[in-house]
């Protein structure tokens, strides 16, 4: 294992307007082969259905910018979790900053900010049902439909505050037909892992679904002070579904999951970049990068349940659909954020949080081929409650201090909806939807000294208590209008103009009663985008490309802010609202079906980030022209798959993936600490399927490539995290 980080590659890619020209070219020859795309189409590229418009639709007919993952798929990639979904979807990045506080970010717009009075930019749904915190997300991806990742603003039809984009994921739906699935996995790190799930006809009109995960491994750090592996997991899932056709015309849909989260620490270490540790504080780091020393080790628990329903009801004016949620969430987790040794500098942050969240939403759609508008209008109610301790043990120099802030937030949010499509001509679509969002937020904010400590007011200098509450309400009015022209069968242009929010809400860790008080903005983003989603050569090759420019007003940030100036054990981050910034970029897909049993797949996305007039902080900090944090200008990923037949029953099938991105900033100061260099992953898997029976090799980051997943830039030094090294395994699975 490297004790040093390699030298990350650099590439520049100019693919945009080579891409565009393709596009171009091959449309202008989409009517001569209209009848050629018309033949046999065995062995070809098989279709994904979705569901992004509230109805079933072949994702090459959907004129938004989708990637989509099937269940088949995301078995075959290893995938475990919403966090690996990163490889695959270069637009999509995953911070595991710590297990209970996951962030996501889409286009370069996600949000850092984890106080009780905030929200997402980027959200999760689970069978269409809003998961607003990101500690509710750690499950298992096992018995899955499909995943849909819509990127950029959704502000129509996805719900509240879908400003940087939905991972929309569709588990399973039970049929009467008996199946039963089983595997086991070990690997290195001592892994262990099981997956089963059975499915089936309970009586008459009744189908029911059970799947179960657990899995475990070591951790990847080595715990100086013992000699002993620290960070080890341990994660049990468990779902069940139950499907009841009461008539002909109605149909219902139960559903219940829970999952247990454990890891054995959370760590981070001073690494590389910068001579803070050294010149300042007087320690010297261990160059390995896996073996730490940090005072205190951390942990990370979720435990999290659900409950849905959902009916849907053919009626003669149309479909009506009633979608009733409900999540709980509880997250305990603490973690030194410095890394450093008794004795030198801690920042000891911990935070517990009990989120309940309650949806309804009730929708009616148009009747499938009811002429030539199709419609569908509803209303959504939500409610969530969080209350969030959060806090930390800081000791500098013998400057102790516990502050602790105690957050109870409660949002109501009501909103209506409509989007309808007319079809102008065969091939001319005109679309136009509308939202209408009323949020009211409320915050009782407590900050108190917990520990007697020696610094000023017994509190981190540059704060003081209090004891605020404060309420707001946030509405919003998010239009959308697209219009799609198919020049063949095979082929899809569009053009979209659409309008996402986040709503505002109130800080977290405010240092002082008055910006306990003061609210920040709503975040308001414009999306100008334009795409092709095409086919070509009886359906052995799909490419699809989109171009957008996303305008972004009061956008909120997560910023870094000394509240002592010139004193760097004084920083907090605080949410505040940017001026503007623009996001311009290019996302392209390719997928070929060149000969039987190959599959060839490429997804670029290129991203030109900018912030506009931003000065922060007490040191008056300008940030005007820094790039978005977490959006590397050019990423990819090249995968492959060969499956062959090698005898009666069996076959054995290759695949290969590369994922790449260029250097890229953690935040939104762009300090050198800050900054990862380019660095690619390589991963592999090899199964060999006889009868029921399969048998894989698989392999992940192969070559063992050390990246950051996190940092904590303090002066000029970086408190780091790193993503997960070579790990290899094999798995047996059974099908019955």
């Amino acid at each position: 294992m490297a004790s040093k980080r390699e030298e990350a590659m650099r590439l520049n890619y100019k693919v945009g307007l080579s891409a565009l020209a393709l596009q171009a070219t091959l449309l202008a020859a989409s009517g001569a082969q209209a009848a050629e795309q018309e033949a046999a189409r065995d062995g070809g590229i098989d279709d994904i259905v979705v569901t992004a418009q509230k109805r079933s639709e072949n994702l090459q007919s959907v004129p938004i910018s989708i990637y989509a993952l099937s269940g088949d798929s995301i078995a075959k990639a290893g995938l475990n979790d919403v966090y690996d979904l990163a490889s695959y979807a270069p637009s999509f990045k995953s911070d595991n900053v710590g297990p209970a506080d996951p962030t996501f970010t889409m286009r370069g717009i996600g949000s850092n900010e984890r106080g009780a009075g905030s929200d997402r930019s980027v959200v999760v749904f689970l069978d269409d049902i809003y998961i607003g915190r990101s500690s509710g997300t750690v499950f298992e991806l096992y018995d899955i439909e499909r995943i849909e990742m819509l990127r950029g603003p959704q502000g129509t039809l996805s719900g509240r505050n879908v400003v940087g984009g939905a991972i929309n994921i569709v588990t399973k739906k039970p049929t009467e037909r008996f199946s039963a699935a089983a595997e086991v996995t070990l690997g290195n790190y001592d892994l262990r892992q099981a997956k089963a799930r059975v499915n089936g006809k309970l009586a008459e009109g009744v189908a029911a679904s059970l799947s179960f995960t657990t899995r475990s491994r070591d951790g990847f750090y080595t715990y100086a002070p013992t000699g002993k592996d620290t960070d080890g997991i341990n994660s049990t899932n468990l779902r069940s579904k139950i499907a009841i056709t009461a008539s002909d015309n109605l149909e219902i849909l139960l559903s219940g999951d829970v999952s247990r989260f454990r890891q054995d620490g959370v760590s981070a270490k001073p690494f590389e970049v910068g001579n803070y540790t050294r010149n300042t504080l007087g320690y010297t780091p261990l160059p390995d990068p896996w073996t730490i020393e940090t005072s205190r080790r951390g942990y990370a628990e979720v435990d999290l349940w659900g409950l849905s329903a959902r009916a849907d009801l053919t009626t003669d004016v149309g479909i009506l659909t009633s979608i009733t949620g409900y999540r709980h969430v509880l997250s305990d987790s603490a973690q030194d954020s410095i890394g450093l040794p008794a004795g030198y500098f801690l920042s000891y942050l911990s935070a517990r949080e009990k989120s309940d969240f309650f949806s309804q939403e009730l929708r009616m759609a148009s009747l499938p081929d009811s002429g030539p508008l199709t419609w569908v209008v509803g209303l959504y109610f939500l409610r969530d409650d969080v209350h969030r301790l959060e806090g930390y043990d800081r000791d500098f120099k013998g400057q102790t201090s516990r502050p602790l802030w105690n957050q109870d937030a409660r949002t109501t949010s009501i909103s209506g909806f409509a989007q309808g499509t007319y079809k102008l001509t065969d091939r001319l679509n005109l679309t136009a939807g509308v939202r209408y969002t009323h949020d009211d937020k409320r915050l009782h904010n407590i900050l108190t000294d917990e520990s007697g400590g020696t610094a000023t007011n017994g509190l981190t200098p540059g704060i003081s208590a209090f004891d605020v509450s404060v309420q707001k309400n946030f509405n919003a009015f998010t239009p959308k209008v697209t219009i799609d022209f198919s020049p063949s069968e095979d082929a899809l242009i569009y053009a979209t103009v659409s309008k996402g929010f986040k709503s505002g809400g109130f800080q977290g860790l405010a240092p002082t009663a008055a910006a306990a008080s003061r609210a920040f903005f709503p975040e308001i983003a414009w999306n100008y985008e334009i795409g092709t989603k095409t086919r070509w050569f009886d359906n052995r090759l799909q490419i699809n490309l989109a171009g957008f420019y996303m305008d972004y007003q009061d956008l909120q940030v997560s910023n870094r802010i000394l509240t002592i100036p010139g004193d760097q054990s004084s920083a907090l981050r605080i949410l505040t609202n940017a001026s503007d910034a623009v996001v311009k970029g290019i996302e392209l897909e390719v997928l070929a079906k060149p000969v039987p049993g190959l599959t060839l797949s490429g997804n670029y996305a290129y991203l030109d980030t900018e912030v506009k007039k931003f000065i922060i902080g007490t040191d008056g900090t300008d940030l005007s022209g820094n790039r978005l944090g977490k959006a590397p200008k050019n990423a990819f990923t090249i995968s492959g798959s060969y499956v062959k037949s090698v005898g009666e029953n069996s076959e054995i099938s290759f695949n290969a993936d590369y994922v790449y991105q260029s250097s890229m900033f953690f935040f939104i100061e762009n300090t050198p600490t800050a900054e990862e260099p380019a660095y690619g992953i390589l991963n592999g898997r090899i199964t060999y399927t006889l009868n029921n029976w399969s048998f894989t090799l698989f392999g992940r980051n192969i070559t063992d490539k050390l990246y950051r997943t996190k940092t904590v830039p303090v002066g000029d030094g970086a408190f780091s995290g790193f993503g997960d090294p070579a790990t290899y395994g094999v798995t047996v699975g059974y099908k019955f």
